[in-house]
């Protein structure tokens, strides 16, 4: 009997912590289940998660080979040989009813044609998942570790899911009525982003004929620079604000006048520098697949592997130069320093030893292989940095590694002395072994002497016997001849 994924049981047996760590072991950081973002401190998802997830709402077989998707196959009994399978099995996904072993036997034993269609119907089944309002319910529990924009998102999906309760959010999204409406609105607020812009913009530059003569040039080229940051769309918002903090921090500083200093200030903060939104979102994802749809949505809380040494600045892919943070965080990380992130994010450096203790205690129990090393490396990493402002405890971890080279040690002191004295009762049998090879060969020598002399008197007695029949022959010989002659007397 086919297995139906969809059951409250199976979608709740995921890994626990606590006293028990999962059973399988992993190769990388990012695939650790429940690992928490090293900035923010919230909880990530592995790919695995992420894919285990989309494979949980994809359409049952019947609803899913209904869809015009397949309308050139309707023809085919291959296509008519699934159908028939669907009607046995309707809510389970068609990939998972291929995967029984009778069913993959069957099409096995189909020709190359018939393999390549049921592969090709398969893929496609892949691409459709379950209607809006059972996808959503799904992915609002992790609206709060998505960013703005995903947020409002959702927000938009729940309101589709119950205007159109019977579509997928593919067929949401390329609705035109809908594409249209938030098409609309994303030009309207890239319009209304560009004027707040220019015109915040050309407060700052007018604002620079307040500034002393030796101090305006500068001003205007940091203005230059901060249009280039709020223009840059793949920075998240409050990645964008720190930056232009730092950006005018020294500046500001050296301005005598504070009353206006504190006005660049106030006018610095009020720059626009969200330009992405749900609408843009929605405009996007307007050609895309469901689950394509699923996967960009999720990998906003996906854990990603961060540059600590930033690869503009020479970092390598090596694990040692890296931390897990969410996508989001990641965004927002950008080039921003990490001494800027500790002072902006206090949280940060708790946040990043609770992530290391997580690993430090798959590495001690075997679940992540190829990672011995890390929690000493990436510490080095951090301090070198941060001016060796970021300190991380692994002293736990350090004693445990110390102990298990200690026991290690004891182990391999006692398999040496184990192998010593079992050479030494190796080397004390050969050593009776080749006395008794030495006896022996002394015994062989005398049996060996012994049977030449045998040979000898063999060769002796071989010439006396010969010597003899010569003899006797003769002897025969001569009687015979006397006897011829006696009787010839007669």
């Amino acid at each position: 009997m086919l297995l139906n994924l969809f059951t409250l049981n199976n979608y709740n047996n995921q890994p626990v912590f606590g006293y028990r760590l999962p059973k399988r072991s992993f190769n990388d950081v990012r695939d650790i289940p429940g690992l928490t973002c090293a900035k923010c401190g919230k909880k990530m998802m592995s790919l695995l998660e992420r894919d285990e997830l989309i494979n949980k709402l994809l359409a049952g077989s019947k609803t899913c080979l209904q869809r015009h998707e397949f309308d050139e196959f309707r023809n085919s009994n291959n296509f008519r040989f699934l159908v028939n399978l669907s009607k046995k099995h309707p809510k389970t996904p068609l990939y998972a009813i291929v995967q029984d072993k009778d069913v993959n036997y069957k099409i096995s034993r189909m020709g190359n044609f018939g393999r390549k269609e049921i592969n090709e119907v398969v893929d496609i089944s892949r691409t459709v998942t379950r209607k809006a309002p059972q996808v959503v319910k799904k992915l609002l529990p992790f609206k709060e570790r998505m960013s703005p924009e995903f947020q409002e998102l959702l927000d938009y999906m729940e309101i589709y899911a119950i205007k159109y309760p019977k579509c997928t959010f593919s067929e949401i999204f390329s609705k035109r009525e809908v594409f249209d409406y938030h098409d609309k609105i994303r030009l309207f607020r890239k319009e209304e982003f560009s004027l707040l812009k220019t015109k915040a913009l050309k407060n700052l530059d007018k604002t620079a004929e307040l500034l002393p003569a030796e101090q305006r040039e500068q001003f205007l080229n940091l203005n230059k620079a901060a249009n280039r940051i709020i223009t840059t769309g793949n920075h998240p918002e409050s990645a964008k604000r720190i930056m232009l903090e730092v950006l005018y921090k020294d500046f500001l500083t050296n301005i005598t006048d504070k009353k206006l200093s504190a006005k660049i200030q106030k006018q610095i903060n009020n720059l626009p520098v969200r330009e992405i939104s749900g609408d843009n979102l929605i405009v996007g994802y307007s050609k895309l697949n469901d689950t394509e749809i699923l996967r960009m949505i999720l990998d906003n809380i996906c854990s990603t592997f961060e540059h600590i040494v930033p690869n503009s600045e020479g970092g390598k892919a090596v694990k040692h130069n890296g931390i897990c943070l969410c996508a989001q965080c990641n965004s927002e990380r950008a080039t921003i320093a990490y001494s800027v992130i500790m002072e902006k994010f206090p949280e940060f450096a708790a946040n990043l030893q609770k992530q290391l203790n997580k690993i430090m205690v798959f590495i001690r129990h075997d679940k992540l292989s190829g990672y011995d090393l890390y929690p000493q490396r990436v510490k080095k990493t951090l301090l070198d940095v941060t001016d060796q402002k970021l300190r991380i405890n692994i002293k736990k971890y350090l004693k445990y590694k110390e102990k298990e080279a200690e026991i290690k040690l004891e182990h391999a002191k006692a398999s040496y002395i184990q192998n010593k004295t079992r050479l030494q009762e190796t080397n004390s049998e050969i050593s009776e072994y080749n006395k008794k090879i030495d006896e022996l060969k002394q015994e062989l020598k005398r049996l060996q002497d012994e049977k030449n002399i045998l040979h000898h008197k063999k060769e002796i007695r071989k010439a006396k016997v010969n010597n003899s029949t010569r003899i006797l022959a003769n002897a025969k010989s001569n009687l015979k001849s006397a006897r011829k002659t006696l009787n010839n007397d007669k």
